[in-house]
């Protein structure tokens, strides 16, 4: 128990670092929007869900990290919704 939301908090420190403040999701989306485009059309900012949300993007790997490490669904739904509330705290007040 103590294990699993140790995990949690790192994989939201972990996640929140990686989408908020490296900017390695922002420089991953122009680079997609200009292969995509072929540097065509000026850039527009657009979304690539769950990739650039550090919310949802914790939800899913907590989720999946849970169910693999033998979990059931019930509980890996319940630590995807904490780590993603931690991640989305962390965005906000940091």
């Amino acid at each position: 128990m103590i294990n699993d939301l140790i995990l949690i908090t790192v994989l939201a420190v972990a996640i929140t670092y990686f989408v908020e403040w490296s900017g390695l999701v922002n420089k991953f989306k122009r680079w997609l929007f200009y292969l995509r485009n072929y540097k065509t059309v000026k850039f527009r900012f657009y979304r690539i869900k769950p990739i650039d949300c550090s919310g949802c993007f914790t939800f899913w790997v907590t989720l999946i990290t849970m169910i693999c490490t033998g979990h059931n669904l019930l509980f890996s739904i319940l630590y995807g919704l904490a780590g993603g509330g931690l991640a989305t705290i962390l965005a906000k007040h940091l």
